[in-house]
């Protein structure tokens, strides 16, 4: 990819920094930690689990949606570090770097990149046909959070949102236990969680059980 797009974004951030003392520094996503974290959550979303996408699509500019959270007991308690962390870690964006060794492989598209396919589409549909003309087989692209850990690693909290047509799409905070050394889905006892689905809004808080 575009190596030499996100390179050039994360130096012209940097740039406008030094021009003022008020100006902020780019922050960049360089714990290698945050990216195997983004990997297990790729891998069980639909881009890979249905259309069999053999790289995803990822903008390069982190986001984060407070309008549709997770809450319950455990996050007060034994996830209380991890939610501090993410909280700190996306206090703004920060920008991702290229280079990491996923599975599937990941290509960066900063936002600039995807205005530029709105040129001269007048409509939603136009856009996402000249982004599949981009980016073929990729069944869209994903847009992350900063990831948020406790302190020993152990666990993990990441928004990611998957966006693939006008009414194809949808979005969640996950949270995750590293466990035999992998990063798999966590479900703490009493959680409530909020997904938006495209076309539909915010689905209510649905309540996840722990697995026995």
């Amino acid at each position: 990819m575009r190596l030499e797009a996100i390179v050039a974004l994360v130096g012209m951030i940097a740039l406008a920094g030094t021009s003022s003392s008020r100006a902020p520094q780019t922050i960049v996503v360089q714990d290698p930690e945050a990216y195997r974290v983004y990997e297990a959550v790729f891998q069980r979303e639909p881009p890979v689990t249905g259309a069999k996408a053999t790289r995803v699509v990822v903008r390069a500019e982190t986001v984060r949606n407070d309008r549709c959270g997770v809450s319950g007991p455990a996050l007060r308690e034994e996830w209380k570090s991890v939610i501090e962390s993410y909280d700190r870690q996306n206090a703004r964006p920060r920008v991702l770097l290229p280079g990491f060794a996923l599975q599937p492989p990941y290509v960066l598209v900063t936002s600039a990149e995807l205005d530029a396919l709105a040129a001269g589409a007048r409509r939603d549909e136009a856009w996402w046909g000249a982004f599949y003309q981009a980016f073929p087989d990729s069944g869209g692209f994903f847009e992350v959070s900063a990831v948020g850990f406790d302190e020993r690693q152990t666990r993990a909290m990441a928004y990611v949102a998957h966006h693939c047509g006008g009414l194809c799409g949808s979005g969640k905070h996950h949270l995750l236990e590293k466990v035999g050394g992998r990063w798999r889905a966590a479900r703490p006892e009493g959680l409530s969680q909020c997904q938006w689905i495209a076309g539909l809004g915010a689905a209510p808080p649905f309540r996840v059980r722990s697995p026995v």
